[in-house]
């Protein structure tokens, strides 16, 4: 079986090349029918770099995830299709795994692994996420049933926490979206305080938080972190993440107080 492969990019010049090298060791070449990157106006070599590794690069018609899904996914023929974003570091058996998945149900519209960073105190801190079984989406590493997706008004409103919208919306329509927490693929972030402040930063422009989730839950999730941190801290005998933990939780508060402040 063939499938299509989509990824949307922008300025992704810094972690595109492993990214495309471990797409390229989890799905062999006879198993892949186009290679469609929708470019969101990069102004490094990502388009280079994707040409390189054989895939056709169209430029956004409109620039965000969002809408950058939308046009690759229009441009998608297979039956399935797998998505992924430009930090992503697949696992080697990820097709294999993922494909599998499919033959339990008609109606799994899609099947995803999860990802941990390289950032030894990030890659701490999701790990406590999945053994606590925390809802879970991405779109870095999925594969869909393309008659499923295509059925679908795609959520626009959402350029952040659109994968949460379309799960929300798969889910709605009584679909499955699987996700496969023995399926561990790497994500390439190295750099925990860049990423906690990265967070804040999307926080503060995700209308898709602020209109699903209450001020009230992001601050009792940041008065529990200290004992979350206490826990992962002695679990993982990493003392730093008992101080992590909760400053990465404060950045979804800050970016409330930002967001009320703009408000005002």
């Amino acid at each position: 079986m063939k499938i299509d492969l989509v990824i949307w990019t922008k300025d992704g010049e810094k972690t595109l090349v492993p990214c495309l090298k471990s797409i390229e060791r989890a799905i062999g070449d006879d198993q892949v029918n186009q290679k469609i990157a929708v470019d969101g106006d990069s102004k490094d070599n990502t388009k280079t770099i994707l040409k390189q590794f054989g895939w056709t690069v169209y430029d956004a018609e409109k620039v965000g995830i969002q809408f950058q899904a939308r046009q690759a996914i229009s441009l998608v023929e297979t039956p399935f299709f797998a998505s992924f974003e430009q930090d992503i570091i697949l696992n080697p058996q990820w097709f294999r795994l993922v494909l599998r998945h499919f033959s339990e149900e008609e109606n799994i519209a899609v099947v995803q692994g999860v990802r941990v960073s390289l950032s030894k105190t990030l890659r701490i801190i999701e790990a406590a996420g999945l053994n606590r079984k925390i809802r879970y989406s991405s779109i870095d590493n999925n594969l869909y049933r393309t008659d499923i997706i295509k059925s679908l008004d795609l959520p626009l409103k959402y350029p952040l926490g659109f994968d949460r919208a379309l799960q929300d919306l798969i889910l709605d329509k009584g679909f499955k979206w699987i996700v496969d927490e023995q399926l561990v693929s790497l994500h390439n972030k190295q750099s925990f305080m860049q990423d906690a402040k990265k967070i804040c930063n999307d926080i503060t422009r995700c209308e898709y938080m602020r209109d699903n989730v209450s001020f009230f839950r992001v601050l009792k999730l940041f008065c529990f972190s200290w004992v979350r941190g206490f826990q992962m801290g002695l679990k993982s005998k990493y003392p730093l993440v008992i101080f992590a933990y909760p400053y990465y939780r404060w950045q979804s508060v800050k970016a409330y107080f930002r967001n009320t402040a703009k408000e005002n």
